[in-house]
């Protein structure tokens, strides 16, 4: 698999955090340990797991080495169950002690407008119950997940563990420049989901792309999931098929610096996911 998936990024938790990893969202029943197994057999380290199939990913990840596994999960806040009480009860169904990563999984509490004015009370309320499980040694790093710059200027005036990473929708059609900038200058990961768009044949179909997988004689997917790491962003692509992850995983090749300033042309704005900047 070459040089890719030995690749890491030192986080401000002081934990190492590989370049790539198995993304498994909307993975459902036996297709999650079957991605996971053949994941871990081809050189994945990081798994980035689906909430509610903890049963399937603790089959995918049984007899594999833990020292060897990068195991992040992610949890929501609210007022009916606090956001650590949810961490641990996925930790207990994973049948782990503890997790390399957990990730507030967005900036809106549940079940509320966007526009309510507790959204801020109760994300910090669940932050500090994440910075608890992370002093007791249960959550190595911590991260957020869909922030806006507002969202992490405030968790960072009022935390006490500041994010190591954060999770964001990155590809050539939304570049998210300013979130980029931002996160550099205070020493938080970017860790780009849906690295890919979904296989959207606006991204992988587009004459720019194919033109440059073309010229350096790689796939689509390939050359977009380079011009993300090659700015030192991590990606977590799904993948069910073998070949497909090992493609995913071979990226020891270098786009040109006209190649990148024309993958970064393309930027849209064209999201897959929500947008989370009217949140309060």
């Amino acid at each position: 698999m070459g040089e890719t998936l030995k690749a890491s990024v030192l986080l401000a938790s002081g934990r190492k955090m590989p370049m790539v990893g198995l993304g498994t969202y909307r993975l459902q029943g036996s297709n999650v340990h079957k991605s996971i197994k053949s994941a871990l057999s081809l050189g994945y380290r990081l798994i980035d797991t689906t909430p509610g199939m903890e049963a399937m990913t603790r089959i995918g990840i049984s007899g594999h080495p833990r020292p060897d596994l990068f195991l992040t999960i992610k949890t929501m806040h609210g007022d009916r169950e606090s956001a650590a009480t949810l961490a641990l009860r996925t930790m207990s169904a994973l049948k782990v002690g503890f997790v390399d990563l957990l990730v507030l999984r967005s900036p809106a509490a549940r079940g509320m407008e966007p526009e309510h004015p507790r959204h801020l009370e109760l994300r910090m309320q669940g932050w500090k119950g994440l910075e608890k499980l992370h002093k007791e040694g249960k959550a190595l790093s911590l991260g957020v997940c869909d922030f806006s710059i507002a969202h992490l200027e405030s968790l960072l005036q009022q935390c006490q563990v500041p994010p190591s990473v954060q999770m964001a929708e990155i590809t050539p059609l939304n570049t998210n420049s300013p979130l980029i900038a931002f996160c550099k200058a205070h020493n938080i990961v970017l860790q780009a989901y849906s690295p890919l768009a979904n296989g959207h044949s606006a991204l992988l179909s587009h004459p720019k792309v194919l033109e440059i997988a073309a010229n350096v004689g790689k796939s689509p997917c390939q050359v977009v999931l380079k011009w993300t790491i090659q700015q030192g962003i991590c990606v977590i692509p799904k993948s069910l098929k073998a070949e497909h992850q090992r493609e995913n995983g071979n990226l020891d090749f270098c786009l040109s610096s006209d190649q990148m300033d024309q993958l970064s042309s393309l930027n849209t704005g064209f999201k897959i996911g929500w947008d989370s900047s009217n949140i309060a």
